[in-house]
């Protein structure tokens, strides 16, 4: 009986743990400046692709009033920003890159701060009012400004990184 427990126990926790070394594994490890600055980017932009599907969510729950399938998208959120800064700070140097992995280390801690905003809307009940709601969503807008500046100084440190190495970032 207990062979069977722990065989049940390994299961779960491969179940839980095998998505997580399959994304660390997906992520090909830079070797030129170029590979580094994109693979610094895709960071960001798995990022936002979160912040949306939690906006979908939140759309979608807006009219329900049942809030509570925000959670998961927002533990989500977190952990993926947790398990970013890991990778990047382990993440061997490449063609001076301290500061441009700094700058995104920098950021994605700045984003974290997005969780506070995020939670108080899992608050909200049936009885909630359009005010309530409002109100946190412009709470959401003011940060969306302070973001927008946050990000700006990323693209500085990027576009300093690329002049360094001689590439062009795209813009879009």
């Amino acid at each position: 009986m207990t062979d069977m427990k722990t065989k049940l126990i390994y299961g779960i926790l491969a179940l839980f743990v095998m998505p997580f070394i399959a994304k660390a594994q997906s992520r090909q490890q830079p070797a030129t400046a170029v590979e580094m600055n994109n693979y610094l980017a895709s960071f960001t932009d798995s990022l936002y692709k979160k912040g949306g599907e939690w906006g979908q969510i939140f759309v979608a729950s807006k009219d329900s009033k049942d809030f509570s399938k925000l959670v998961k998208p927002r533990k989500d959120f977190t952990m993926y920003i947790e398990n970013s800064i890991s990778e990047i700070k382990s993440t061997q140097d490449i063609a001076g890159s301290e500061d441009i992995k700094n700058a995104f280390i920098k950021f994605l801690t700045f984003e974290k701060t997005a969780v506070n905003y995020f939670i108080p809307f899992e608050k909200l009940n049936s009885n909630s009012t359009d005010t309530e709601i409002d109100a946190l969503v412009n709470g959401l807008n003011d940060f969306s400004t302070l973001e927008i500046k946050e990000l700006k100084k990323l693209n500085v440190v990027q576009q300093e990184y690329a002049s360094k190495n001689n590439f062009n970032i795209e813009t879009k």
